[in-house]
């Protein structure tokens, strides 16, 4: 399955829920300027250079109601898929 933020948001909209900014976590590995999710091989562009660590990669989807112009932000990396929580969390739940 082929990730669309385009028809996550909106069906997160229909449920009466707004829609601010998606941030999600993945296994992904790089390919130049591309984010490569596993499982699918589904490619992004990566809009800055990712950092070192992982194997989980943080990102924040820039443009994503526009399915054919979206971008991945890279946020940070981590051990674990655990959310950060709180006003010190580095890109993740607040």
């Amino acid at each position: 399955m082929q990730l669309n933020f385009a028809d996550l948001a909106d069906a997160v909209v229909r449920n009466n829920v707004g829609v601010d900014d998606i941030v999600f976590a993945c296994r992904a590995s790089f390919d130049g300027k591309q984010v490569v999710l596993p499982g699918t091989n589904q490619r992004l562009p990566l809009s800055n250079q990712p950092g070192a660590g992982g194997p989980w990669h943080w990102f924040g989807v820039d443009q994503w109601d526009d399915a054919k112009n979206v971008k991945l932000t890279w946020l940070r990396a981590s051990p674990t898929p655990d959310f950060q929580t709180g006003a010190d969390a580095g890109a993740a739940v607040k």
